[in-house]
């Protein structure tokens, strides 16, 4: 995986819609901070792009910073947008 963005040995200051890359037909994901047992990726995903189903060994959190996403979990479909 790539470098992080941030490190957990400094106070960060960002904006996140800044930050986020959206390729063309495509998702683009970027490690923002990797401690401990902590891991958040930013996640830039077009228009009519899908992440494929898979499951982790930790707790997950999904923010949507714009735009409308289908979110599937426990095979419960939610819609979500901007702050959600």
């Amino acid at each position: 995986m790539a470098q992080s963005l941030f490190d957990d040995q400094s106070v960060h200051d960002a904006d996140l819609a800044d930050l986020v890359e959206i390729a063309d037909g495509g998702i683009v994901s970027n490690p923002l901070l990797e401690s401990g047992g902590v891991r958040q990726i930013l996640f830039g995903i077009d228009t009519g792009q899908t992440l494929s189903e898979h499951r982790a060994p930790f707790a997950a959190t999904v923010h949507v910073l714009d735009g409308e996403i289908e979110f599937t979990v426990d095979q419960k479909t939610r819609t979500m947008g901007p702050g959600s």
